[in-house]
C-alpha cells in the first residue's frame, strides 16, 4: 500500500561544494538543511506530523492495536526480575545498583557484610523520585576511596550533559540511613568525563565544556551546538563553580578532550589527551598536585609531557614510587603490558627521558585491560574469538594460571583496586547470565548472585558461533541465538545485528529482549563481529574505518548471505537493526542491497556523512569516518552515505522504521529527520514498503533511558517486524 507522508517542503536552492580528488568539485543539495533546526516550531510540526503517520501502522480501526500493548505488557512481564548494574566495595561495606524489577530506573543500595550482608541491604539512592517519567537518570556514583563520600553525576531527557554534586554517606547500615548532600552547589556543563576525587576528598577535577548560548535546562540536549574547548577544573566542596581552578586546557586545538587519572598513591596526576575517538592519546603528568592544593607551597600546577604525537593508548594499572604500569597497543596491534619509569626530578621528565620496558609481551589474541588488587597480583582481561579469559601474573610479568570461568562468554566489571582485595563480576553469555564472587588472596570465585527469571529456562535455548567468509575472504565471527531444535527450513524469523566501528568490540552478552524475540515469533537473534570493532585489536578496526569503512558493511552482507545460504531464513524473513554507527550502517546497506532485507531499523544513525562533523561532539568520528572536507576522504564517504545514495528510480525497498530521540545530543536528530525526508521523497510514491520514522520525545541516544522507554520501543520495533512479515504473535 501507499502511505500518505507528511509534506517535507525542499528548499533546493541550497547547496554546498566539495573537493573530489577523482572528480574536482562537486555540489550537493542539501534541501532539508530547515531541519537541523529542532527547535524550530516548523521543524516540531514536522515531527509531529511524522509520528501521527507512523502510528496509523501500529493501528486497527483507527485505534493502537491492542496487540501492541499485549507486546508491550508480556515484554515488561519477561523483565520483571532483579537487575543487577555495579557492585563497589569500601570496607565491610557493599554498594551496588539494582532494580528490583520494573522500575524505570536502578536503584542504588549499600550493605555491611559483616552484618547481615547484602540481603540486609538497604536502599541508599533512588533515582525513581527525582523524575516521574523515569527521564532523570544516574549517571555515575563514584565512591571515595574511604567510603565517606560520593559523587553523583545525572542527566535529564537523554542527554549527554551531566550535573554533579556530592553528597555523604552514611556510617552505619540501617533503617535510618540516607544520604546527605555535602553542600548546595551542583557542577553543570559536563560531558563524557569522569570526576576524581582528590587525596584529602576536599574536591574534585573534573572536565566541563563552555556554556552554550541561551539554553537552558530544559532544552539541554536540544541543542546541535559543536562541544568545543573542554577544560579540566578542580572544585572544592562548597564553593560556587564560579570559583574552581583550571586544572589543565589546551587553547590551541579546540577538539582535544582531556581524562584525568590520579595514581593510587596520588603521586602523580596523569591527563590523557585524546583528539578523536581512537585510543591513542598523548599522556602528560602533574607530580605537585600537593604542593599546590595541601601544602599550598606553590602556586602553579606544572605538566609534564610523557608521550607525544598520539602514537599508542596508555591505561594505568598501577605504580610502585616512579615505576609505572600501563596497558598499551604501542607497537603491539593487541596490546601489552608495560612499565614507564618517569624521571625523578619532575624537571627532567620529557618524552625522550622516560624508560619504557615490556612487563607482559603481546599475544595472538586481545589484551582488554588489567588491574591489581590490595594483595598485589596482576589480573589481566584477554579476549580470543570475541570470548573472554582472565590471566593472573606477578608484578614481575611471570604468568601464574587462569581464573576459572564457567565456560565461553563475556566477563564484565572484572576491575581490581589497590584498597582490597574483592572483585563482584558477570559473566554472561546470550543465554547466561551469573554474578560471581572472586576473592584475590585465594584466587577462588564462587556464585555470588543467579538472578531467578520466572518463565526462563537457558537449558531451552542454544548459542552457537560460527565463523563465515567475508566477500575479500577475511574470517569473520557471528554468534546465532535460538531455541533448541530449530529446523533449518529457510523461513525462520531473523534478526541480525552488529556495529562495525569505534574499536568497540560486540561482546556476548545477557538480554531477555532478544529471547523475546525468539519466544515471540519462534525466530533467530544473531550478531556479526564485523571488522570496524575492536574483536581482534588495533587493525581489525582499522580494516573497518576510514578508507576501508565499505568492509564493514560487505562483513553484514556476508553475515545476512550466511544466515540465507544456511537455511536459517530467507530475504522476506530476515529483519537488521543497528544503533549510532551501526544506524548508519543500517541505512547505507538498505541503500546498497534492498534486495536483501525484509526489515532495516535504523536507531539514532549517522545519516548524513557530510555534515556529522558539524554537530555535537561529530569532530571527534573523523578517527573512524575522516573529514568529508578532505578531498580524498570526500569520494569515500560520499559513495556510502546514507542521506545521499537513497535510490530514486527503485520498485524494491526494505520496509524501514527510523528512531530517533528529541534530545540525542550525540547523534542530533537531524541526521533521521533529513534521511526519513528524502527517503520519503525518493521513493514514497514508488515502493509500497512503509518509509516510517518514529521519535520519541524526552529521550536522548540511548544512555539512562527508562525502562518504559525501552519497553514501548522494543514493543513497536517487534510489532514492525511482526506485521511487515505477516507473522503470527506467540502472545499469551
Amino acid at each position: 500500500m501507499k502511505y500518505n507522508y507528511p509534506n517535507s517542503k525542499r528548499d533546493d536552492s541550497i547547496k554546498d561544494d566539495f573537493k573530489s580528488k577523482e572528480k574536482g568539485v562537486v555540489t550537493v543539495p542539501d534541501p532539508y538543511r530547515w531541519l537541523e533546526e529542532q527547535n524550530s516550531e516548523q521543524t516540531k510540526q514536522w515531527v509531529d506530523s511524522q509520528n501521527k503517520v507512523t502510528r496509523t501502522f501500529f493501528q486497527k480501526d483507527n485505534v493502537e492495536d491492542p496487540t501492541l500493548e499485549k507486546i508491550k505488557n508480556q515484554l515488561l512481564d519477561k523483565l520483571d526480575y532483579p537487575k543487577y548494574n555495579f557492585f563497589k566495595r569500601r570496607g565491610s561495606k557493599l554498594f551496588f545498583q539494582k532494580n528490583p524489577g520494573k522500575l524505570n530506573q536502578g536503584i542504588i543500595y549499600m550493605a555491611d557484610l559483616d552484618k547481615g550482608g547484602i540481603d540486609n541491604a538497604i536502599v541508599l539512592f533512588d533515582p525513581n523520585q527525582e523524575s516521574t517519567d523515569g527521564t532523570w537518570s544516574l549517571q555515575s556514583f563514584n565512591v571515595s576511596n574511604s567510603g565517606k563520600n560520593v559523587i553523583i553525576s545525572y542527566s535529564k531527557g537523554g542527554s549527554d550533559w551531566v550535573s554533579i554534586y556530592v553528597a555523604k554517606i552514611p556510617d552505619t547500615v540501617d533503617s535510618n540511613a540516607k544520604l546527605v548532600r555535602s553542600s548546595p552547589e551542583t557542577i553543570e556543563w559536563c560531558k563524557f568525563v569522569q570526576p576524581v576525587w582528590d587525596r584529602e576528598e576536599k574536591g574534585f577535577i573534573y572536565g566541563r565544556f563552555p556554556e552554550p548560548a541561551g539554553l537552558g535546562d530544559a532544552e539541554k540536549g536540544t541543542e546541535t551546538d559543536k562541544n568545543e574547548y573542554q577544560k579540566l577544573y578542580y572544585h572544592l566542596i562548597g564553593q560556587d563553580q564560579s570559583s574552581d581552578t583550571l586544572v589543565f586546557q589546551d587553547e590551541s586545538h579546540a577538539n582535544y578532550m582531556f581524562s584525568p587519572e590520579f595514581s593510587d598513591d596520588f603521586k602523580y596526576l596523569f591527563i590523557h589527551t585524546s583528539r578523536d575517538c581512537n585510543p591513542e592519546v598523548e599522556l602528560s603528568v602533574i607530580c605537585n598536585w600537593d604542593d599546590v592544593f595541601v601544602k599550598k607551597t606553590s602556586d602553579k600546577l606544572e605538566v609534564h609531557k610523557v608521550f607525544e604525537n598520539f602514537d599508542a593508548s596508555y591505561s594505568y594499572i598501577c605504580n610502585q614510587d616512579n615505576v609505572v604500569t600501563f596497558v598499551t597497543n604501542l607497537n603491539a596491534p593487541m596490546n601489552r603490558m608495560i612499565t614507564v619509569t618517569i624521571p625523578t626530578n619532575p624537571s627532567e621528565i620529557k618524552p625522550s627521558s622516560v624508560v619504557v620496558k615490556e612487563l607482559v609481551a603481546e599475544k595472538d589474541y586481545l589484551l582488554e585491560h588489567a588491574s591489581t588488587p590490595a594483595s598485589g597480583l596482576l589480573y589481566l582481561e584477554y579476549t580470543k574469538d570475541v570470548c573472554n579469559q582472565i590471566q593472573i601474573y606477578d608484578r614481575k610479568g611471570t604468568y601464574i594460571k587462569n581464573v576459572p570461568l564457567p565456560g565461553p562468554g563475556s566477563v564484565y566489571n572484572f576491575y581490581c583496586t589497590h584498597l582490597h582485595d574483592h572483585v563482584y563480576f558477570f559473566f554472561q553469555s546470550f543465554i547466561h547470565n551469573t554474578i560471581y564472587y572472586f576473592d584475590c588472596k585465594e584466587n577462588q570465585s564462587q556464585v555470588f548472585i543467579k538472578p531467578e527469571i520466572k518463565d526462563y529456562d537457558p537449558d531451552n535455548y542454544e548459542c552457537k558461533q560460527v565463523f563465515y567468509e567475508s566477500k575479500d575472504k577475511t574470517r569473520v565471527p557471528m554468534f546465532i541465538v535460538h531455541k533448541k531444535g530449530l529446523v533449518l527450513n529457510g523461513n525462520n524469523p531473523t534478526l541480525l545485528t552488529g556495529y562495525g566501528g569505534f574499536n568497540i568490540s560486540y561482546s556476548p552478552y545477557f538480554s531477555l529482549n532478544n529471547i523475546f524475540f525468539i519466544d515471540l515469533f519462534d525466530g533467530v537473534f544473531a550478531v556479526a563481529n564485523i571488522r570496524g570493532g575492536g574483536e581482534y585489536g588495533r587493525q581489525w578496526h582499522q580494516k573497518g574505518s576510514l578508507k576501508n569503512k565499505q568492509n564493514a558493511y560487505d562483513d553484514f552482507i556476508a553475515a545476512s548471505e550466511y544466515l540465507i545460504n544456511e537455511k536459517y531464513t530467507n530475504k522476506d524473513r530476515l529483519a537488521i537493526t543497528g544503533g549510532s554507527n551501526g544506524g548508519l550502517m543500517m541505512g547505507a546497506l538498505a541503500n546498497q542491497r534492498p534486495d536483501l532485507f525484509k526489515v532495516v531499523i535504523p536507531d539514532v544513525g549517522v545519516m548524513d556523512m557530510l555534515r556529522f562533523h558539524k554537530f555535537s561532539i561529530g569532530q571527534h568520528w573523523t578517527s573512524d569516518y575522516g573529514n568529508p572536507d578532505d578531498a580524498e576522504m570526500f569520494d569515500v564517504i560520499h559513495k556510502y552515505s546514507p542521506l545521499h545514495n537513497i535510490p530514486t528510480t527503485a520498485t524494491q525497498f526494505p520496509n524501514m522504521l527510523v528512531t530517533t530521540g528529541d534530545h540525542d545530543d550525540r547523534v542530533v536528530p537531524a541526521h533521521s529527520f533529513k534521511y526519513a525526508a528524502q527517503l520519503q521523497h525518493n521513493l514514497g510514491d514508488k515502493v509500497s514498503t512503509p518509509l516510517f520514522i518514529l521519535v520519541d520525545q524526552n529521550a536522548g541516544h540511548g544512555a539512562g533511558k527508562p525502562l518504559s522507554k525501552k519497553v514501548q520501543e522494543l514493543a513497536y520495533k517487534y510489532y514492525f517486524i511482526g506485521k511487515s512479515m505477516n507473522l503470527n504473535f506467540n502472545l499469551k
